[in-house]
């Protein structure tokens, strides 16, 4: 007769997290693999290393990305230009250290600037005003009003009134251009600093590497694999169960019908039934 099967013994959840890891590390190489295939063009070319990490032994990639040598003379270029532009605005940032620390007097250099753009202008305006004043004289006495009388006084003044007015009209449109010359006289230093320091910069570093592909792992649902394999085992034996069920039946029928047979002699008949039964019965 043969042998009942054995219920499932409960499923062992180690060696059920470790197949799952092993399945997914597998998995992940595989990736890994195909994802750090290199290129190359006429710029340059990108190839990727392995190494073995000392403390997890697991594999590390690293992206090696390299320019041809005509575009790496390129850059070796532009490197040592930037050297020298934040040599440069070092060297000004120096320099000009003493002024800013002082308060700036806007209105003072926009004064001066004034001073030193409407003096010849004013000089020449005043060619027109001269032969204006003498005009002025002549018809006054011409209808005699006397040097030194109020009245010619007078008049007089308000001649020199109207003309210093647009002098001062002249004076008061540029002024605010002088200020803001004034202002960007006081910023030019600085802003040209920070022009040699910004191009001196070597860029943005982080958006010119490449990423290495990295691996994911999610964490191991050691209750539902657990569970999914305990539901197979149980499945497995059932099967295994209904399997010699069947066996069973089969042999009882098969008992059934060598009763009948004809045992002839005793030997011989039981010689064949005992054949039957052993090519029935699992080995």
């Amino acid at each position: 007769m043969p042998k009942s099967p054995k219920a499932p013994p409960p499923i062992d959840v180690t060696k059920v997290t470790a197949q799952n890891r092993a399945e997914q590390t597998d998995v992940q190489k595989a990736n890994l693999a195909q994802a750090t295939m290199g290129n190359k063009n006429a710029l340059g070319g990108l190839t990727y290393k392995s190494t073995i990490d000392p403390i997890t032994g697991e594999t590390k990639y690293e992206a090696v990305q390299e320019y041809t040598p005509e575009e790496q003379a390129i850059f070796d270029y532009l490197q040592s230009n930037r050297t020298s532009l934040g040599a440069g605005a070092g060297g000004a940032i120096g320099s000009n250290m003493e002024q800013w620390t002082q308060p700036f007097d806007l209105v003072g250099g926009a004064n001066d600037l004034t001073q030193r753009a409407m003096d010849p202008a004013m000089a020449n305006l005043e060619r027109f005003m001269e032969p204006e004043r003498e005009q002025k004289r002549t018809e006054l006495l011409n209808q005699g009003i006397m040097e030194g009388s109020k009245t010619y006084q007078l008049e007089m003044d308000k001649l020199t009134n109207q003309q210093g007015l647009t002098k001062g009209g002249m004076i008061a449109q540029f002024m605010p251009q002088a200020e803001k010359m004034a202002l960007d006289q006081y910023n030019a230093p600085i802003n040209m600093i920070d022009k040699m320091l910004g191009l001196s910069q070597p860029g943005n570093i982080a958006q010119n590497l490449v990423n290495t592909p990295q691996a994911n792992q999610t964490a191991t649902d050691v209750a539902g694999l657990a569970t999914t394999a305990q539901e197979q085992a149980f499945k497995n034996y059932q099967q295994k169960v209904a399997s010699q069920n069947a066996m069973m039946d089969a042999i009882m029928k098969g008992g059934i019908g060598l009763a009948s047979l004809p045992m002839g002699g005793g030997t011989a008949g039981m010689s064949l039934g005992g054949s039957l039964i052993n090519n029935i019965m699992p080995k």
